[in-house]
């Protein structure tokens, strides 16, 4: 005979898992700074790639706006202003990118504290029931 309250709660915890599953994730598979980590070295690849190509752009667009002829002085000046505004702004995304993933772990730490309660909740079902189908002269 089935207890329709596992039952509903059995189904309550699988749509949960269904709809939080990627949620989920980061606290499952990683440690807080791993995880941190692990996105920081995405944001690093992501916004050098992302950098270089708006900084190209602007170069380009600048020196064909300006019509400039390229000496070695202003090749010199162009890259040494491209390295400082790419420590700026890796300085700046790469700290947007850890306090988003720390969230991100956080708030998936929250969503498995709460499937671990369901889950404990369904243990206390599954041994409610056991210890009734138990005759009492095994006892």
């Amino acid at each position: 005979m089935l207890n329709e309250e596992r039952v509903v709660l059995m189904t309550e915890i699988a749509m949960f898992e269904e709809k939080a599953n990627h949620k989920l994730q980061p606290a499952t598979k990683y440690l807080k700074q791993d995880y941190i980590s692990l996105s920081s070295f995405g944001g690093v690849i992501f916004g050098s790639v992302f950098f270089a190509c708006i900084y190209m752009a602007a170069i380009v667009s600048v020196l064909i706006m300006v019509d400039v002829d390229l000496t070695k002085f202003l090749i010199v000046v162009l890259i040494i202003l491209g390295v400082i505004l790419y420590a700026l702004f890796m300085y700046f995304f790469l700290r947007g990118i850890k306090k988003a993933a720390a969230k991100r772990y956080d708030k998936s730490k929250e969503l498995v504290k709460i499937q671990r309660k369901a889950y404990a909740k369904l243990l206390k079902l599954y041994e409610k029931e056991e210890a009734q189908d138990i005759p009492d002269a095994w006892g």
